[in-house]
This record gives C-alpha cells, sequence and structure tokens, in this order.
C-alpha cells in the first residue's frame, strides 16, 4: 500500500469500528465472546455487552500498556 494511503484507510478503519492500536507488544491483544453467544440453551446470561466494555476498557487506558506478554481475555456465558 502506498504511504500516501494509509491516512485514508485508517480513517475508514475507525469509521467502522476498528483501529490498530494495541495490535502487538504487551497490552490485551484479544478480547472475544464464544461463538455460541447469544444462541446457547445453556446460556447463563448474555456475555457480549460485558465483553464489549472490556475492550472498551482495555484500549488505550494507561494502566494496561504494560501487562504480560500476548495477554487475552475470553467471556462465555455458559
Amino acid at each position: 500500500m502506498p504511504l500516501a494511503d494509509t491516512t485514508d484507510l485508517l480513517r475508514n478503519l475507525g469509521d467502522a469500528g476498528m483501529s490498530t492500536r494495541e495490535a502487538c507488544g504487551n497490552v490485551v491483544r484479544n478480547v472475544v465472546a464464544a461463538p455460541t453467544v447469544g444462541v446457547s440453551k445453556d446460556e447463563a446470561f448474555a456475555v457480549t455487552p460485558y465483553a464489549a466494555a472490556d475492550a472498551r476498557y482495555f484500549l488505550r487506558h494507561p494502566t494496561t500498556q504494560n501487562m504480560p506478554r500476548k495477554s487475552k481475555v475470553s467471556f462465555s456465558g455458559s
């Protein structure tokens, strides 16, 4: 990709709710939920709002910028 196009690319990612922040380094890399969230009969409660809130909290938060290498978080309602 030409360097001149990166500004538009990053703007489009931001408009879609995505970011290149915290893609590597000592930060939380992934906040995920089980693939059966919202459809599993065994689900005690919906975890999607909690996973989304967790992801928003970690993104650019000063206290989460030097965490153990490749830290990941997973949510499951069952």
